[in-house]
């Protein structure tokens, strides 16, 4: 087990084993939003483009948490799309918006951030959790996107349904922006929430 806390603020942290490694699961769903937000920065029409799922399809990762899910063949929007993934965790959007993406520009938010890049088929990958939290500072400060597509990606997470991880003991009108990810592999299983606590709304 791993904790990391930091003030966005100041800068100042405490951890427990912040340097081991952990299989990311649907963490990585927020790069993968990010990918799509930044290539929308130069194609502005990208966000409503549309893609529907086919009714054929199998082999998707198992979920022990699910929310609300795509229906096959009908068209939603790549934004759309963006908030079923992050808000709802659906792998079913995830399997759409991947199978879009250009990977190797999707890598390289990995090196443009100085973090290890994945290889996307290597179920061995692991981030720390100090790696991770890399992700969330950017997006607060918005540092690497513009601001609105930032402060856009953040709304996202504000909304997940997984309500049992980091909000759970917090006041329900705290805001919370947090993504969870769940990893299970032959005898390996993993749960991991990663937000920002806005305590001074």
């Amino acid at each position: 087990a791993s904790i990391y806390i930091r003030n966005m603020e100041n800068g100042e942290w405490t951890a427990v084993n912040e340097d081991e490694g952990y299989h990311p699961g649907s963490l990585i769903k927020v790069p993968m939003l990010m990918y799509y937000l930044k290539e929308s920065e130069t194609n502005p029409q990208l966000l409503d483009e549309q893609l529907s799922l086919p009714a054929d399809l199998r082999g998707l990762p198992s979920q022990s948490s699910i929310g609300e899910r795509i229906v096959a063949g009908k068209p939603y929007r790549i934004r759309e799309l963006l908030s079923f993934m992050v808000s709802h965790s659906d792998n079913q959007a995830t399997y759409l918006l991947n199978s879009h993406c250009n990977i190797e520009r999707f890598k390289k938010i990995f090196s443009d951030l100085q973090l290890q890049v994945p290889d996307v088929t290597d179920t061995t990958f692991s981030m720390s959790i100090r790696d991770y939290s890399v992700f969330l500072g950017v997006l607060y400060n918005a540092t690497y996107l513009s601001a609105e597509n930032s402060e856009f990606a953040l709304s996202l997470m504000a909304a997940s349904s997984f309500n049992l991880g980091l909000s759970s003991r917090l006041p329900g009108d705290l805001p919370v922006a947090r993504k969870f990810g769940e990893f299970d592999f032959e005898h390996k299983k993993e749960l991991h929430e990663s937000g920002i606590i806005y305590c001074n709304q």
